[in-house]
């Protein structure tokens, strides 16, 4: 068992304070309608053992859906960034 640090305790963590990625990831969860994400795709999701075996749908959509949002927050930062006077 893995010791718990001082932050993880019970008492500590009313004190915590979300992280950026917890609130991005948090706000993922809100707009993203995931379960018809999920129906939509898993037909058409391989589940052949081939090569590799392969990583499990949800977490593939999750990944993909989250990089391209912050690769689209980055491109709108910069723009406004070098927009801005």
């Amino acid at each position: 068992m893995k010791q718990l640090s001082l932050a993880q305790q019970a008492e500590f963590q009313r004190y915590s304070k979300k992280t950026r990625r917890e609130q991005f990831l948090d706000e993922m969860d809100v707009v993203m309608p995931w379960a018809e994400l999920y129906a939509l795709t898993a037909p058409h999701y391989s589940k052949d053992e081939v090569a590799r075996t392969p990583v499990g749908l949800e977490i593939m959509l999750r990944v993909y859906f989250s990089r391209s949002g912050l690769r689209s927050l980055t491109r709108l930062s910069r723009t406004r960034s070098t927009s801005q006077p």
